[in-house]
């Protein structure tokens, strides 16, 4: 199997990492989307052997006209990551065209880096996501909820005087004030409402469940959460790799 160059592009942030055949991060960076080709570049020139390139992207569209000249000097095959193909396991997902592909990647990751236990990925990002797979594997669905700044903007925007409040030092379980009371129905009770869930899967799906953080918010929700085996940044760009990997030996 060729080395991969894993891209999950967004609206303003791009993350990569380029994978060696035995899932070694060779490289890893978070930067600007519009710089994203340059450093592709940066660190492709050098490069021996084949390469595929693994791309998804849940808000941004990919920019042919930067990448399609570097693929072909450097003889780079570009596969878009997507749920309607590549599954390497069952799924008993209704809509898989309508299933988000980082929802997709980082169950496939899960699956892969806790093999034979049933497991469940968080996603803390701009929505929080759910998703649950059991051991064989087999993809079961999972669950979307608004993320905690989606909160805090809309209440914001639907109410008349409430303020717009950021994620800022610590919330209380009671608030004392306007803000503070907003701190504690938004922040206290998004990390009870994701250790309920988290609970709640762990009694449906067994003792042996095996649960992934990951997402922008990863790090808030990590300190607070309790029975969190695995908390990893870069569970979605592990997925591409699976998934190029079941792609490259069908």
């Amino acid at each position: 199997m060729s080395d991969i160059l894993a891209v999950d592009t967004g609206n303003t942030r791009t993350k990569m990492a380029l994978i060696h055949s035995d899932g070694t991060f060779l490289k890893h960076k978070i930067c600007r989307t519009p710089d994203a080709p340059s450093v592709a570049i940066s660190w492709l020139e050098g490069h021996a052997g084949p390469l595929m390139l693994g791309w998804l992207s849940t808000s941004a569209a990919w920019d042919t006209q930067a990448w399609a000249p570097i693929a072909k000097r450097l003889h780079i095959q570009i596969v878009q990551i997507h749920p309607e193909h590549g599954w390497p396991f069952a799924h008993d997902y209704a809509t898989p065209h309508t299933l988000g592909a980082d929802r997709f990647a980082g169950i496939v990751a899960a699956c892969n880096l806790s093999p034979a236990k049933p497991v469940l990925v968080v996603d803390a990002g701009t929505a929080i996501t759910y998703d649950v797979a059991t051991a064989e594997p087999r993809y079961l669905g999972g669950a979307i909820s608004p993320g905690l700044q989606m909160r805090y903007d809309a209440l914001h925007h639907f109410t008349a005087k409430l303020p717009h409040l950021r994620k800022e030092g610590d919330a209380p379980l009671i608030g004392n004030s306007t803000t503070q009371s907003l701190k504690a129905g938004v922040e206290t009770a998004i990390v009870k409402e994701v250790q309920g869930m988290i609970d709640a899967y762990r009694k449906e799906m067994g003792a042996s469940l095996q649960v992934f953080l990951t997402g922008g918010d990863a790090l808030y929700f990590e300190k607070q959460l309790k029975n969190v085996n695995f908390a990893d940044a870069s569970l979605v760009l592990r997925g591409i790799y699976f998934i190029l990997k079941h792609i490259a030996s069908t």
